[in-house]
């Protein structure tokens, strides 16, 4: 379950057109959704408050095993929705990274995030700043009141022209420079449009003069150009890498990596919602493999395989997220029938998709083993404001202590989340 504050920040890059996916470094975000989950490990709460479309606010309590809190506070140029968000979007889970699009947004948008953690002191900020309809830069540091901890401060500029995108970024604590790109091959979006518009359907159809044409050229997997387009996976790939290097720690590393994904059902094409990622690292040895994939309603599953080509180790993980729905049948078909979900994938892929009464989706639970022998449990359901999340983690190679943590989780949005 994410924080407040990571739900608005979606929001943000969906208000403002820019598309996260479309950058290296989140190449393997679908399938991580289901393998690199955090269950919650201790007793916490928090609060979260939307008084106004540009500022939000939110302050958390955790219980045990330690007494900490944290205060924070959001600001934004853009108008931000204030309807209560849905699960899905509070919750990290499987779906189709959005397709590239060429950004057409020219308006200097900013956003400012400032959290403080007690009793500790320490001060997280992040800074995001639109340059460009193609370009952004982002600035996060953190700021410990202890001199022997280290300060660090984080800078990345990020553009994104619909066919490829760049990073290039800089850590200020440990001199790490990086640089990558990502390159997209069959579907780009072409056109103007506004995430204000794409999260309301039936705002579009009453203003048809705002509505966008797209231009798409599909890649077509495993299908003949004159065949009848019933068989093969639909798709496109990106392809990219990345360099980096710092001159404090002596070391330096490149990497690459491909991904398939399918295309959304919104698309005309009912192929099933596939994401297949590999990774390679030559210079460290690393190899990855990840394959996820919604095989039946509501049901996902995930594997990853690592390896070293250098000391033949070797760790496969399997996990699967499955979405739990009400046993209101008719409100259930007639809700996917207006969202156009082909019954396929359940799962909201638009963090500013509005909770409904009809919405069939009342939980989440999600489960992790690996052969390390360590297992991953966790739930997350909405009893109205109150979203819950219960947490296991176990090591099924300590026999002595088996259970390594249990945590539960609670997150409350004030009304003043909902629409005026």
């Amino acid at each position: 379950m994410i924080n407040y504050a990571e739900y608005i920040l979606r929001s943000y890059f969906k208000a403002t057109e820019w598309n996260p996916d479309a950058q290296y470094s989140n190449l393997n975000r679908a399938s991580a959704a289901i393998l690199d989950f955090a269950p919650p490990s201790a007793l916490s709460v928090s609060v979260s408050s939307h008084p106004t479309h540009a500022f939000a606010s939110s302050c958390g309590l955790s219980i045990l095993p330690s007494l900490t809190g944290s205060v924070a506070y959001l600001a934004s140029s853009v108008d931000l929705p204030r309807t209560k968000p849905s699960l899905g979007s509070l919750v990290h889970t499987f779906g189709i990274p959005a397709l590239p699009a060429t950004p057409a947004s020219s308006s200097r948008d900013q956003l400012l995030y400032g959290q403080l953690h007690l009793p500790s002191s320490r001060l997280h900020a992040l800074y995001a700043r639109r340059l460009a309809p193609h370009a952004q830069l982002t600035v996060s540091s953190t700021s410990h009141a202890n001199p022997r901890e280290p300060s660090d401060m984080y800078l990345a500029y990020q553009t994104d022209r619909g066919h490829y995108a760049s990073e290039a970024a800089y850590s200020v604590a440990d001199g790490m420079a990086s640089a990558s790109a990502l390159f997209h091959f069959g579907v780009v979006e072409k056109g103007e449009y506004r995430g204000e518009q794409l999260k309301d359907k039936e705002k579009d159809k009453e203003k048809d003069v705002h509505s966008t044409t797209l231009e798409q050229t599909p890649l077509n997997i495993d299908e003949e150009a004159d065949g009848d387009g019933a068989g093969g996976l639909r798709g496109h790939f990106s392809l990219g890498g990345e360099l980096y290097a710092s001159a404090q720690e002596k070391s330096a590393g490149v990497s690459t990596g491909l991904r398939f994904q399918t295309l959304p059902n919104s698309h005309s094409h009912h192929s099933p919602p596939t994401v297949l990622v590999a990774l390679l690292s030559p210079i460290t040895g690393y190899l990855s493999g990840t394959y996820a994939a919604t095989v039946a309603r509501g049901l996902s599953l995930a594997s990853r395989f690592e390896f070293n080509l250098f000391s033949y180790e070797s760790v496969t993980t399997v996990g699967a997220e499955w979405a739990m729905h009400r046993s209101d049948k008719e409100s259930d078909e007639e809700y996917w029938d207006e969202n156009l979900q082909e019954l396929v994938n359940p799962i909201p892929l638009s963090a500013s998709m509005a909770i409904s009464d009809r919405d069939p989706v009342q939980g989440y639970l999600k489960a992790r083993v690996s052969t390390e022998k360590s297992v991953a449990l966790q739930y997350v359901g909405r009893l109205k404001s109150l979203l819950v999340s219960l947490g296991l983690v176990a090591d099924l190679t300590n026999p002595s202590k088996p259970v390594q943590s249990i945590g539960i989780e609670l997150q409350y949005l004030s009304q003043g989340n909902d629409a005026e």
